[in-house]
């Protein structure tokens, strides 16, 4: 199966370098437009930035179920500008801010919301939301998803901070299979932190399908290729930049380059330096022996066979819920030897 890379985005990425992220390699942004009846104040900037560079835009907006769905839908639909090419909008489920709120709150107002943006826009929305989140919250009585639920495709969290090839999602039953994964809220991929043009870390996503199944879904018009005489004295490295692209970008296009036969240069790989891993929050120390160095934020904390959560949490003076809670972890029973987790310090 073929993923496409992109981002998601809101307020806390307030500078963005867009042609940098698009040089990477990223092909879609989902950004923030709005929560409740506020909008995200760096809106209006990413949704054209983002288009400007190249890259397929989609625009979410967070329910607060104590607020008016209906309103909500009608403020989200004000607040974005859809083009064609567009990907559909979305709803974000989640319980910042909506802390004990009933499960029927949360089914009516997304229902409410959803069918009144499909109304509008003639699109159905993709959900945004966590497993766990969907199975405790979105759920009803008798423990089923509402019977909408499979209407809706899914934009699935669910955070693996060493991801591998083969890794998959938690999902729950009566929802859909995920087409957007968000797997990292760090920005960290095979070791490197943060996003060429993005000064922070940042939401790393998956589509599922090939750049042209990414098009489809958007109704976009896939971008017709260049052709471009080699010149005497160029290098890839010269056409890539003269196209704002990367020469993997390049490469990819171009297999042909490379030939049974032909001679390559292989240069020695440089000396890899020991790896730092820091947080959003604040630096953190990773600790595999089991006395972490206290520090403001997290401590990143990297699992040992023996370990369990409850052996954890006693370690670090905390508690299961919390670190819960800073992961994301859409199921606590599934840990790995080697797997990074965030410890809240005290």
């Amino acid at each position: 199966m073929k993923y496409v890379p992109g981002i998601d985005i809101s307020i806390w990425e307030p500078r963005i370098d867009w042609l940098k992220v698009r040089i990477s390699g990223y092909r879609f942004a989902l950004i923030k437009a709005s929560e409740g009846t506020f909008k995200d104040p760096s809106f209006d900037s990413h949704w054209v930035g983002s288009q400007k560079a190249g890259l397929l835009r989609g625009a979410y907006h967070y329910l607060k179920v104590k607020q008016d769905a209906k309103a909500q839908a009608q403020f989200y639909l004000n607040t974005v500008k859809f083009e064609e090419g567009d990907l559909a909008p979305i709803l974000d489920l989640e319980e910042i801010g909506n802390e004990g709120q009933p499960n029927a709150k949360f089914i009516s107002g997304a229902e409410t919301w959803l069918n009144e943006v499909e109304r509008v826009t003639g699109k159905k929305a993709f959900i945004y939301s966590r497993a766990t989140f969907l199975q405790s919250k979105v759920t009803l009585p008798n423990g089923k998803a509402p019977a909408w639920a499979l209407n809706y495709p899914i934009w699935i969290a669910h955070y693996f901070y060493n991801y591998v090839e083969g890794n998959q999602p938690w999902e729950y039953a009566g929802w859909q299979p995920w087409t957007f994964w968000q797997y990292s809220d760090r920005g960290q991929v095979g070791g490197v932190t943060n996003v060429d043009g993005i000064p922070t870390n940042i939401d790393l996503n998956w589509y599922k399908g090939s750049v042209a199944d990414l098009y489809r879904l958007a109704g976009a018009k896939m971008p017709e290729a260049l052709m471009h005489d080699v010149l005497p004295n160029e290098t890839l490295s010269t056409i890539a930049a003269k196209y704002n692209l990367s020469v993997t970008n390049l490469l990819d296009a171009n297999p042909q380059l490379v030939q049974a036969g032909m001679k390559l240069t292989i240069p020695q790989p440089p000396v890899k330096e020991p790896e730092i891993v820091s947080d959003v929050v604040a630096p953190a120390h990773v600790d595999t022996t089991g006395t972490a160095q206290p520090s403001s934020g997290y401590t990143i904390y990297r699992i040992q066979k023996w370990d369990n959560l409850y052996s954890i949490a006693r370690r670090f003076g905390t508690s299961i819920e919390e670190i819960i809670a800073a992961n994301h972890m859409p199921n606590p029973d599934l840990i790995f030897e080697g797997q990074e987790i965030k410890i809240p310090n005290k």
